[in-house]
């Protein structure tokens, strides 16, 4: 009996020390050396220098391991180099390195490249309204200009330098021009709506020999990102012209403390047209008082015969014993304007002086505007493919916040055509001051529109705008006839309507008018409670519903707005936001190429997009929705279902076009699309309310190995995502529901800010030494779930994602296969998408953040928005 004892006794232990042993399980392979990497233009690169591969039981893969990306070090920007590598069991490991290219200089504030010896390399030429191509021939960069727009910044040679608050610096060039062409110099704050430090350009006449021409400035600012830039549009009224520029240079210098003197070198304003002498009135004295104003060299000139408003800087520089002083001097031209508020020459009686007309290079806009009998004649022979493709505005106009302005455009067409009408400030990337979208459709009559907004905020760069390009599906070129476009400062402000834009809401979603509206006047305060609403919406009848909302203020002003209400069908799968997702009809979408080449088109529920030249940037191709309505704080399912004949970077847009086309993910979201189908997601949690979110695809150049090919793209949807949400607090608005666990490892967890920091002070040695998760979490079998978190940790590091099943002796949902990420100090978006086979209430959904791969550390671990949501969508 004794021995029976022994040997169950023995039995006994030995089970229990089976039952407590750490799970075990074959993890991928692990790669050392994929952190991300800045390197050199013109640096050699190679991809798997000082990378390694092991599987688990540290079998050295190296030499197996597969590269797939390609680093260009002759192209600034950044590159995805993707590592691949499979171990014997058929476990496959991928980590992505993104490597940037980078410049640098002999000095923060010295220009790249500025003998042209790299050709363009670090340069950007940038055509905002004229027309010009550009070629480095023997090492000089040869602008052909054919159209040098009507202001002087429409056509631009830049790129950005840092530069120190106090520091003197002196801006050079070489240059000629066979036909005289002019240039200007100037150095703008990137970081403050693109001011000119100087206060505006400083010009110069060129000549058909090579001569160099400078000017020095003192910095009132510290600028890590100052744009120097060369402005090769219209000076004047001159007309188009070729430019050779042999050296561009930026050198600090030191400056006298003199006694020197310039006497009568105010500041002046001239109006269009008047005479001026920059030496009138001028004089300068040496350290002694005597007169030495023969020897005043004045830098620049100034044009007063200026189609638009214009500021001019001269450098007045004298020397003597030893000694130079610099000074400047504004000479601003403007229009003879008697309200800044309102537009000048609005009846066209002295044609188009005042008014710039614009057709934006690259965007498949055409056509030509001249004034006949005071109508401007808008003659447009193609659209391009957005609304601003084609304009004619006026800037410089001021708006004060809280005060109303009545816009009057007198207008027809020949064939049915929509116009817009945009309220934008330039120095704000364009940021819209109205409301929301102002558009009306033309007929062959004329007709009187009238607009009244209230100003968001005071600007003195307002600018005034008719939006002609493509507005509709049924837009086609004709001739447009603008016979008014007039602005009225109101004596007393309207009131102004907030949280009327358009929704879409599912069929027996209660639907509250009134909730979320707002009215408010400059004089009355608070005017919600007298806000009246016009006409009925049937939430169980699926249809389009139009209400009218008006609010009248104490002195009479009435201010209405057109709300349209849309109720679908209700699914399972979330209320989409968007129109059209599925490319059924030839509504919602634009095809707009800003700068790159190709076609857009709906085909039998797709759209096939050919490029034929993607240009050089993310943005220059764009297939893209505005005026979606989203509310701050709720979670968007972003869903694209597509794929190309050649694998390339296809970026997603998440903007708000009110806010300059502000990105709202607060990251770059680029999908490496295939040549198989495949749906895309991303989740975006919105970060604040607007009616005017733009969701759209980047198709420009993104990576060095994006080429010119074929994209289909068959269906592009964002849709309300909470309800289809399994996990609970994933905002993590407190510590509720989740669970901090330390098997092994050591740390804090804690939700602070909207987001878990994991303070880890030690990691153990497995991956499931130190976990954050939820218990209890049901899911469905054949159901499928987009898993999507955002992460960063303060040290590079692997986590991995946890789904087992507890109630099953910790049974790992997603099979065998570990799936991991690593993370960067970068806050980034993960996702994973998990097939389900079983139909449980007991799954524990989570992170691991204990030992995964060699480098994993202590660190702090971040999370924010971490959602499991269903998906109802067909892969």
């Amino acid at each position: 009996m004794k021995k029976l004892l022994i040997v169950f006794s023995f039995l006994f232990l030995l089970f229990v020390a089976v039952a407590c042993t750490p799970r075990t399980e074959r993890s991928v392979p692990t790669f050392s050396g994929v952190e991300d990497k800045n390197v050199l233009q013109g640096s050699v690169f190679e991809p798997l220098e000082g990378v390694t591969a092991t599987d688990h039981e540290g079998n050295d893969l190296t030499a197996d391991i597969v590269v797939d990306g390609f680093v260009n070090t002759l192209i600034l920007g950044e590159f995805v180099v993707t590592y691949s590598v499979t171990d014997s069991e058929g476990l496959t490991a991928t980590a992505q390195r993104f490597i940037t290219v980078i410049f640098e200089t002999a000095a923060p504030y010295a220009l790249y490249n500025g003998d042209f010896s790299l050709g363009t390399g670090g340069w950007n030429l940038d055509t905002p309204g004229g027309q010009a191509t550009f070629e480095v021939i023997e090492g000089m960069l040869q602008a052909n200009i054919t159209n040098p727009g009507t202001q002087w910044w429409q056509i631009q040679v830049h790129q950005t330098v840092s530069i120190e608050a106090g520091a003197a610096y002196r801006l050079s060039i070489e240059a000629m021009s066979p036909e005289g062409k002019r240039i200007g110099l100037g150095v703008e704050d990137t970081g403050a709506g693109y001011v000119m430090l100087p206060g505006g350009n400083v010009a110069f006449d060129l000549t058909d020999s090579l001569e160099t021409y400078s000017f020095v400035f003192v910095s009132d600012r510290t600028i890590d990102t100052a744009k120097v830039v060369l402005y090769l549009g219209q000076i004047g009224l001159e007309d188009a012209g070729n430019i050779h520029i042999n050296q561009v240079s930026v050198e600090q210098i030191e400056l006298d403390e003199t006694e020197l003197s310039i006497e009568g070198i105010d500041n002046i304003t001239l109006i269009v047209g008047d005479a001026f002498n920059p030496l009138a009135g001028v004089t300068a004295s040496d350290q002694d008082g005597q007169d030495i104003t023969g020897d005043i060299e004045v830098v620049g000139l100034v044009e007063t015969n200026v189609a638009n408003a214009q500021a001019f800087i001269l450098q007045y520089v004298v020397s003597a014993q030893g000694e130079t002083l610099y000074a400047n001097r504004r000479v601003q031209i403007v229009l003879p304007i008697e309200n800044p508020a309102e537009i000048f020459n609005p009846n066209f009686t002295m044609g188009l002086t005042g008014w710039t007309v614009d057709f934006p290079e690259g965007q498949g806009s055409s056509g030509s505007m001249t004034v006949v009998d005071n109508v401007v004649e808008a003659n447009l022979t193609a659209l391009g493919s957005a609304w601003w493709h084609i304009q004619l505005s006026q800037g410089g106009v001021h708006l004060t916040e809280g005060r109303s302005y009545e816009v009057t455009i007198v207008a027809r067409s020949d064939e049915p055509k929509r116009i817009g009408l945009g309220v934008e400030d330039p120095a704000d990337n364009f940021r819209s001051q109205l409301p929301g979208p102002a558009e009306w459709n033309l007929t062959d009559e004329f007709q009187t529109i009238t607009y009244v907004f209230t100003a968001p905020r005071s600007i003195t760069t307002g600018k005034y705008a008719i939006f002609m390009g493509r507005m509709s599906g049924t837009d086609v070129p004709t001739t447009v006839y603008i016979d008014q476009f007039r602005v009225r400062e109101l004596a007393d402000a309207y009131p102004t309507l907030s949280g009327v834009g358009n929704v879409r809401i599912e069929e027996g979603t209660p639907f509250d008018p009134l909730a979320g509206v707002s009215a408010n006047d400059l004089e009355d305060g608070d005017l919600t409670d007298t806000i009246i609403v016009e006409g009925s919406v049937d939430i169980e009848t699926v249809g389009v519903y139009e209400l009218t909302y008006s609010v009248t203020d104490s002195a009479g002003n009435t201010t209405t707005a057109t709300r349209i209400i849309t109720i679908v069908e209700a699914t399972e799968g979330g209320m989409s936001v968007v129109v059209n997702p599925d490319f059924t009809t030839g509504e919602g979408w634009n095809f707009d190429f800003p700068v790159g080449q190709g076609t857009m088109a709906y085909d039998e529920g797709n759209v096939r997009i050919n490029l034929t030249d993607i240009g050089s940037a993310f943005w220059h191709i764009q297939l893209q929705q505005d005026g979606i309505s989203i509310q701050e704080g709720k979670a968007y399912l972003v869903s694209v279902r597509m794929m190309t004949d050649t694998p390339r970077t296809i970026g997603l847009a998440l903007e708000d076009a009110a806010d300059g086309f502000a990105n709202l993910a607060g990251e770059p979201v680029n999908f490496i699309v295939g040549e198989e189908w495949t749906t895309y997601y991303y989740v975006l949690r919105a970060p604040r309310s607007t009616d005017n979110f733009k969701l759209g695809l980047f198709l420009g150049q993104i990576d060095a190995g994006d080429t010119p090919g074929e994209i289909i793209v068959s269906s592009f949807n964002m849709v309300e995502a909470d309800e289809q949400n399994i996990m609970a607090n994933s905002t993590f608005e407190d510590d509720a529901v989740w669970q901090y666990d330390f098997p092994v490892g050591s740390g804090t967890m804690t939700a602070t800010d909207n987001q878990l920091v994991a303070d880890l002070t030690s990691i153990g040695d497995a991956w499931w030494h130190v976990q954050l998760f939820q218990y209890d979490r049901s899911i469905d079998d054949g159901a499928r779930y987009l898993i999507s978190f955002r992460a960063s940790s303060s040290a590079p590091r692997r986590i991995g994602l946890a789904l087992e099943d507890p109630a099953d002796g910790w049974r790992d949902l997603k099979g065998s296969v570990p799936v991991e990420w690593n993370l960067t100090t970068q806050m980034r978006t993960y996702t994973y998408v998990f097939n389900s086979n079983d139909t449980i209430d007991t799954a524990k959904i989570g992170l691991f953040f204990g030992f995964h791969t060699a480098g994993d550390g202590p660190s702090v671990i971040t999370v924010e928005n971490f959602m499991v949501i269903r998906l109802y969508d067909t892969e």
